[in-house]
């Protein structure tokens, strides 16, 4: 991605029953902010990142979780 444009990460996760995703950069939590917005439509999970700098290249994973396991999808952004 290009510093100081939009970028958006989507995953595909269907599971019953529907389960919980949490977005991670670098093995840390990412908590949803002005920056970091995480947003679910149907069985897509998308978190986009406004704006962003050198300091938000890494890598992002998408995990989800419900009581029959675990999944996860991983992706590198470099800005």
């Amino acid at each position: 991605a290009q510093s100081g444009t939009d970028a958006t990460l989507r995953c595909q996760i269907a599971g019953d029953p529907r389960p919980s995703v949490l977005w991670e950069k670098d093995t840390a939590p990412i908590q949803p902010s002005d920056r970091f917005c995480v947003e679910a439509e149907g069985d897509v999970y998308s978190l986009r990142v406004s704006c962003v700098t050198p300091q938000d290249g890494g890598l992002y994973v998408c995990k989800a979780k419900n009581c029959v396991g675990e999944t996860y999808a991983a992706a590198t952004l470099r800005v």
